[in-house]
């Protein structure tokens, strides 16, 4: 049962890989802001996820509560495995703002991090979030399989 469980969270994890990496945002006017926000998209697309923390991280010199740097750090954080990390990067998104497609992609990402930490009741949580704010998303459903499967074996 233990290794179905972890394909489950594999699937989840896999499914997730490129559909939430927003272009990017159009929070801010500064275009040199823009620029580095579609570069650290765009490095988070081809797996260099070094590089996307670099070009966040200037992002945040420039804006410090830039809330789609936060996204796409708390993202690359999320596909290093540093799943706590992660979630302090995507609580901060959330305080400063996201826009577009990043303010369901925290919540799927927030969701699977939690399922890889093994806290399945605040994963239910997350993927509830994200129901409500796409109730057709095809990570909810699983998402919340795989976490009330989890609290089930727990």
């Amino acid at each position: 049962m233990r290794r179905f469980i972890s394909l489950v969270v594999f699937l989840s994890v896999f499914l997730s890989c490129a559909y939430f990496v927003e272009p990017a945002s159009a929070q801010s006017s500064n275009a040199e802001v823009q620029n580095l926000l579609s570069k650290g998209d765009a490095f988070i697309d081809s797996s260099q996820y070094l590089e996307a923390i670099d070009a966040y991280n200037k992002v945040l010199e420039l804006e410090p509560e830039n809330g789609d740097a936060y996204a796409g750090l708390g993202t690359t954080d999320y596909f290093l495995n540093k799943y706590q990390d992660a979630l302090e990067k995507f609580d901060k998104a959330e305080e400063y703002g996201v826009t577009g497609d990043w303010l369901e992609g925290i919540y799927a990402y927030r969701g699977n991090c939690l399922l890889n930490l093994n806290e399945p009741e605040r994963a239910i949580e997350a993927f509830q979030k994200l129901k409500e704010i796409n109730p057709k998303s095809k990570f909810v459903k699983v998402g919340l399989q795989t976490a009330r499967m989890m609290m089930k074996f727990k």
